[in-house]
């Protein structure tokens, strides 16, 4: 898709005016000094001769049984071969399963950037979805929209990723044995050569989804439960969406508040290990970083790699940097249920259990918004 251009019926030029059914483009839109040629479509011829086309491969392989004669299935008929879009990806060549993909849509604007060095770099949201927006190329060739302005959804069950691309090339016919698999690759499923192409690395979309546990948000959330008179339940799921993050253990944070997820500096990183004061550049600004406090301190403290930028309502203040290991999901709204209890001495926490989530039970609740407040 290069784009959409209105054409007014006076401006279309018919070059075919004999009539025939097998030709699909018979008008033209002529060139003009600062756009080409357009040939026009037509669509409905194509849909009936694909119909037609359709009619016939069901017809022949029924007349080759009736006759005796060994039926020749067309490629795409053949159980062994798998119809793949090839995608660029950067310099490199992907295919990827269609029936894996969704839609191709543009990249939609990002809501938390992750850091471009991370194979999920962006949190968008498409139609009301969250999902994770990923990059599989070697060194990170498309977590941009410059580099990259398309993105493939991926669909496996209930979830959904967008794979970012540069563009859509062809679409190839793989038979099993053009394959070479690799069990072994954590995304590939194998490489395939082709006459007419470079190498193809062959994506698992499995292995993917195994890699991208962000994908998780993407599950629609279910409707809130309802009493008969139309008053909440007490056990109804929570309003916010959640991020769920390791530091020295999991924790569950509401999303309010937080601003972006950036990968550390080195500097920043061994400043924070030593108790030195920490700092990182983020959008112009010097941003303090503080460790997060700890419920219970594990014997390996894990090692900060990320920041959570979190900023009050309004931006009237400096947006603080809270330290943590790892990003582990994201929990739609409505998606978990939150209940409490009391831990001796230091009072009462707040915990929230995400059904259908793999190690989200009673996860311990830290609003970093709060957090950042009380360290600020």
């Amino acid at each position: 898709m290069l784009g959409v251009k209105a054409v007014a019926a006076a401006d279309i030029r018919r070059v075919h005016h004999a009539p025939d059914d097998n030709e699909l483009f018979e008008s033209v839109v002529p060139a003009t000094a600062s756009a080409p040629t357009l040939c026009i479509l037509e669509v409905a011829r194509l849909m009936r001769l694909g119909q037609a086309w359709c009619e016939q491969a069901q017809v022949e392989p029924a007349e080759a049984a009736a006759t005796g004669a060994p039926a020749v299935p067309a490629p795409h008929q053949v159980g062994t071969t798998q119809r793949h879009a090839v995608f660029r990806i950067g310099v490199e060549q992907w295919a990827v399963p269609v029936s894996a993909v969704e839609r191709v849509v543009p990249v939609p604007a990002t809501e938390l950037a992750l850091g471009p060095k991370e194979r999920t770099w962006a949190i968008g949201q498409w139609q009301g979805r969250k999902l994770p927006l990923v990059d599989i190329s070697e060194g990170r060739q498309a977590s941009d929209r410059q580099s990259a302005p398309w993105m493939v959804m991926l669909g496996q069950g209930p979830l959904l990723l967008g794979l970012t691309v540069s563009e859509c090339q062809q679409f190839v016919d793989l038979p099993q044995a053009a394959v070479a698999n690799m069990p072994s690759d954590p995304l590939l499923a194998g490489v395939a050569l082709l006459p007419d192409s470079a190498g193809l690395q062959v994506l698992d979309v499995a292995k993917l989804f195994g890699l991208t546990p962000e994908a998780s948000i993407s599950r629609r959330a279910p409707a809130p439960l309802h009493a008969p008179g139309g008053a909440v339940q007490p056990d109804a799921t929570e309003p916010l969406p959640y991020l769920v993050f390791d530091a020295d253990q999991r924790y569950a944070s509401p999303v309010d508040g937080i601003v972006g997820v950036v990968e550390l500096p080195a500097q920043a990183r061994e400043d924070l290990r030593s108790g030195r004061p920490a700092f990182l550049a983020w959008r112009g600004q010097t941003v303090r970083l503080v460790s997060l406090p700890a419920i219970a301190r594990s014997e390996g403290l894990a090692d900060p790699q990320l920041a959570v930028l979190v900023q009050a309502p309004g931006g009237t203040t400096a947006p603080l940097g809270i330290a943590i290991h790892s990003l582990t999901d994201w929990l739609p709204a409505h998606s978990a249920r939150r209940s409490g209890m009391r831990m001796g001495a230091m009072g009462e926490f707040g915990l929230i259990n995400a059904k259908g989530a793999v190690d989200h039970a009673n996860l311990v609740v830290v609003d970093l918004a709060q957090m950042a407040y009380l360290l600020g």
